[in-house]
């Protein structure tokens, strides 16, 4: 498990590449997950978000697996047009995400991962795919 204390406090939007720069301890876990994509890792894009919560605290990122939801030009999201892709998430611990419909889970050897997309989160109704490493610890 690699120490967040050292780490930056997440990423946004970034490439394999970028990743490997900017948060090199992160790599060993995405680099697991590859073989189990449904594209290759340069089809993705990756964001880290970190939380170093104290006793009683919960991460909260409302809505963070819609980002990628298609807009129209005045920013209003259109449901409708969720692709389908992938997104892939992982969590050190406890608390985890609840998901209010199907998802499948992963183990890549070391770290389990939810394999979802936002047709399963918005359910109600980019094109991105996204892997997203989320640490409660």
């Amino acid at each position: 498990m690699p120490d967040w204390s050292k780490s930056h406090n997440g990423l946004m939007l970034c490439s394999y590449e970028q990743t490997v720069e900017k948060m090199p301890e992160v790599v060993p876990m995405i680099d697991e997950l590859i073989p189990f994509l449904e594209y290759g890792i340069d089809d993705y894009v990756v964001d880290v978000k970190i939380h170093m919560l104290m006793p009683g605290e919960y991460p909260c990122i409302p809505n963070w697996h819609t980002d990628f939801v298609p807009r129209d030009k005045d920013l209003k999201q259109q449901p409708e047009k969720i692709s389908g892709e992938k997104m892939y998430l992982w969590c050190s611990g406890h608390p985890h995400t609840e998901f209010k419909n199907r998802f499948k889970k992963i183990q890549t050897g070391e770290y389990e991962w939810v394999e979802f997309d936002q047709k399963v989160c918005t359910e109600d109704s980019n094109p991105s795919s996204t892997l997203g490493v989320v640490s409660s610890d």
